[in-house]
C-alpha cells in the first residue's frame, strides 16, 4: 500500500482533523538536559531516575492534540525505590542461577552444566517476560493522561504468553514467513488492550499487509549477500594472483552490504509506524493517521547526525527537540475528540514501578556482564 493511499483512506472518514503539535524549545530543554547531567554526575548516578522522569514530563507536557496536553504522573523517588527492589530480586535470581550452575558442574562437565542451566533460565524467562511486559505497560498507561483523561491497559499476561509462543514456533516452522502475522498480533495486543478514559483503542491491521516490508528486509539480505560475493569474486579475478581480496575491496563490500540492509530496515520501520497509526482508532468514530515518509524521516536523521557531530554533541538537546517535533507533528486525529466523552475512572488496579525497575536492573547487570566478558 502506498504512502498517499494510506493517508487518504483515513482522511475520507471525517472532515474534523486535529494535527498533533509539539511546542518544546531547544533552549528550555537544554536547561533540563544540563541540570540532569550535573545532578546525575554529582550524585554518582542516583539522580538518573529523576532525570528520566523530568525528560519524559517535558516531552509529554509540550505535546498537544485537539487543544489538550499530555502529562506523565510519575516521580523519580517512585522509580528509584522500584529499581532498588528490582536489583534485590535480580541479585537473588543471579545468585540462585550461579548456585545451581555450581551444583550441576559437580555432576556434569562445566560446559554441559552451563548449557542446561542457561536453557532452563531462558525457559523461565519465557514465562516471566509476559508478566514484566504487561506490568510495565499497565504502569506507564496508568501514569499517563491527556487533558486530565487517564489511560489504562487491560491486557493479560496469559494472552501475551500464547501469542509469543505461537508466533515464535510458527515463525521458525515457516522460515520467517509468519513474522508479519506475529507482529500484527503483538500490535493488536498492545493497542486493543489500551483505553483512554472509557473508550477503547483498536487496531485493524492485517498480517498480509506487512508481507511487503517483510519481503523487502529478507530481499535486502539476499541482495546484499550477492553484491558482496560479486565484488569479492571480481576482486579475486583482477589478475593479482592473490587468493584474498584487498582490504579496500572488503571495506567496500561491507559498506554496500550495510547500506542495503539498514536501508531496507529503515524503510520498513517507517512504513510500519505509518501503517500502525493509519489502522488505529479510538472508540467507533475517532481515527488516527500519519503522513510520515521514509525520505523526510531520513533527511531529519541525517541533519540531526550532522548537527550532533559538528557541535561535538553540545547541540543534542536541540536535535532531540527537532526530531520529536517532526515525529509528533506527523500524527493527526480525525473526529470530534472531546474530553467529556472520554471521562472514566482512572485505573484502580494496583500498579507500581517495580516492573520497570526490573528492566533497568536487568540492563545494569547486562552492563556488568559485558564488562567482565
Amino acid at each position: 500500500m502506498s504512502e498517499v493511499s494510506e493517508v487518504s483512506e483515513v482522511s475520507e472518514v471525517s472532515e474534523v482533523r486535529h494535527r498533533a503539535k509539539f511546542d518544546g524549545e531547544g533552549n528550555e530543554f537544554f536547561k533540563v538536559f544540563l541540570i540532569n547531567a550535573l545532578l546525575t554526575l554529582v550524585t554518582f548516578g542516583v539522580y538518573f531516575f529523576w532525570a528520566k522522569v523530568r525528560i519524559k514530563k517535558f516531552m509529554f507536557q509540550h505535546t498537544e492534540i485537539a487543544g489538550g496536553r499530555f502529562d506523565y504522573h510519575v516521580t523519580g523517588k517512585e522509580k528509584f525505590l522500584a529499581f532498588l527492589k528490582a536489583m534485590l530480586v535480580v541479585g537473588v535470581v543471579v545468585a540462585i542461577y550461579m548456585g545451581i550452575l555450581y551444583l550441576m558442574a559437580m555432576s556434569f562437565s562445566y560446559t554441559v552444566a552451563t548449557i542446561i542451566t542457561t536453557l532452563v533460565f531462558y525457559l523461565l524467562m519465557l514465562f516471566v517476560y509476559p508478566l514484566i511486559f504487561v506490568a510495565v505497560r499497565r504502569f506507564n498507561m496508568s501514569r499517563t493522561s491527556w487533558n486530565s483523561v487517564h489511560f489504562r491497559f487491560t491486557g493479560r499476561p496469559k494472552k501475551l504468553f500464547f501469542i509469543a509462543i505461537k508466533g515464535f514456533i510458527l515463525s521458525i516452522i515457516t522460515l520467517g514467513f509468519y513474522t508479519p502475522w506475529f507482529i500484527v498480533s503483538m500490535q493488536k495486543f498492545n493497542i486493543d488492550g489500551t483505553y483512554a478514559g472509557n473508550k477503547k483503542f483498536s487496531f485493524s491491521g492485517k498480517g498480509k499487509d506487512l508481507m511487503i516490508p517483510h519481503l523487502v528486509i529478507v530481499g535486502s539480505f539476499v541482495v546484499a549477500f550477492l553484491v558482496m560475493m560479486f565484488i569479492i569474486f571480481m576482486a579475486m579475478l583482477d589478475g593479482s594472483g592473490g587468493t584474498r581480496p584487498p582490504a579496500a575491496i572488503m571495506l567496500l563490500s561491507t559498506s554496500l552490504t550495510m547500506v542495503i540492509i539498514y536501508g531496507a530496515i529503515f524503510w520498513s520501520y517507517v512504513w510500519l509506524m505509518r501503517y500502525t497509526w493509519n489502522h488505529t482508532k479510538l472508540g467507533d468514530d475517532i481515527k488516527f493517521s500519519s503522513d510520515i515518509t521514509s525520505w523526510k524521516f531520513f533527511g531529519y536523521i541525517l541533519l540531526a547526525s550532522l548537527i550532533s557531530v559538528a557541535s561535538l554533541g553540545l547541540a543534542m538537546p536541540w536535535v532531540i527537540v527537532m526530531m520529536t517535533r517532526y515525529m509528533v507533528q506527523t500524527v493527526s486525529v480525525h473526529g470530534d475528540l472531546n474530553p467529556a466523552d472520554l471521562q472514566g475512572d482512572p485505573d484502580s488496579s494496583e500498579t507500581s514501578a517495580f516492573a520497570e525497575g526490573l528492566g533497568e536492573a536487568g540492563d545494569f547487570f547486562d552492563i556488568i556482564a559485558d564488562f567482565l566478558t
